[in-house]
């Protein structure tokens, strides 16, 4: 179980992951920031999923990968209420990917957010945070994912809290 963590990338080089599952088990991955603030390399990812188990990545902003979500070899990886984008390719499935209620760029998943729906990116990203390319993801009074998420409190234990990273109440 990963949450309520802020963790960034600065490193150089490939094969640099915010968050890289083991061997076996199941994952709970919430509540978290995972950005990369060097392009550098040929393979990165947010998060990163390989093996024969399951994870669930709930209600985490991932930016700056070449992937933002990768599921490989015979993962299943389930996102909910996660906004992924600014990354090469936002999901790669290359095993079991389930997306819902979740903002990407390319509007993946079922009830998708397209977090840029402009013809600028970036400007959309910067109307959606406080100040995301300085790392601050707080979102900005108005931001098209304020509401856009689905109540998790009734999910199974870990998976039903009820605040964000910060702590505070969160309504769903």
């Amino acid at each position: 179980r990963i949450s309520n963590s802020l963790l960034r990338n600065r490193g150089t080089g490939d094969n640099r992951v915010g968050i890289d599952t083991g061997t076996g088990g199941t994952y709970y991955i919430f509540n978290n920031v995972i950005y990369n603030t060097s392009a550098t390399g040929t393979v990165s990812a947010g998060f990163d999923s390989y093996g024969a188990y399951s994870s669930y990545v709930y209600s985490n902003t991932i930016s700056g990968f070449l992937y933002g979500v990768r599921s490989r070899n015979s993962s299943n990886v389930t996102v909910k209420n996660s906004a992924v984008f600014n990354n090469t390719d936002d999901f790669y499935n290359g095993a079991t990917l389930t997306i819902s209620y979740s903002a990407s760029d390319d509007g993946d998943g079922t009830n998708a957010v397209n977090i840029s729906p402009g013809v600028t990116e970036s400007s959309d990203w910067a109307n959606a945070f406080i100040d995301y390319a300085n790392g601050n993801f707080h979102l900005l009074l108005g931001s098209v994912l304020i509401n856009s998420g689905i109540d998790t409190s009734g999910e199974a234990a870990p998976l039903n809290f009820t605040t964000d990273i910060d702590g505070q109440t969160r309504s769903g």
